[in-house]
């Protein structure tokens, strides 16, 4: 992989949201933000996408799942700022860093081997995103590939 190559990343598949296996979401990666687009019915006119910057996540995981054989999972460890609720309430200008994680689904194809290649790529190409907003001055495929 060229740094050129190492650069662009671009990545797009449909994901289940976890715990809820009927709600499609589809995850769009670049090197600068994380897309999830729920995937609706015509007659559904509202336009939910939310954007999640590299630089608000700081890491993910990828697992196999218990109750499913085939079913592999992946985790999103967040930090964004939200606007912070103290005694001022909603009126505080104050924003603080509020973790979270967002954990998606993946059970496209009938075997845990696929979904779990197709897992460990999305992971690879996560980590790679945030190595490259960190502009540090040590080269990413020697740490990781």
């Amino acid at each position: 992989m060229t740094q050129e190559e190492s650069n662009i990343i671009e990545l797009e598949d449909t994901f289940f949201l976890h715990g809820h296996p009927t709600k499609p979401y589809l995850l769009k990666l670049s090197s600068i933000s994380l897309s999830i687009i729920p995937k609706h019915d015509e007659n559904d006119q509202r336009n939910r996408i939310q954007s999640i910057p590299i630089d608000d996540i700081y890491g993910c995981l990828c697992m196999k799942s218990n109750s499913n054989p085939i079913i592999c999972h992946l985790t999103f460890y967040l930090y964004g700022l939200k606007r912070s609720h103290g005694i001022s309430g909603v009126f505080s200008k104050k924003n603080t860093l509020h973790r979270s994680q967002r954990i998606f689904t993946y059970a496209t194809y009938a075997d845990f081997e696929r979904n779990h290649a197709e897992v460990i790529r999305w992971h690879r190409y996560v980590k790679q995103a945030i190595y490259l907003r960190q502009n540090l001055p040590r080269n990413f495929d020697e740490m990781f590939f």
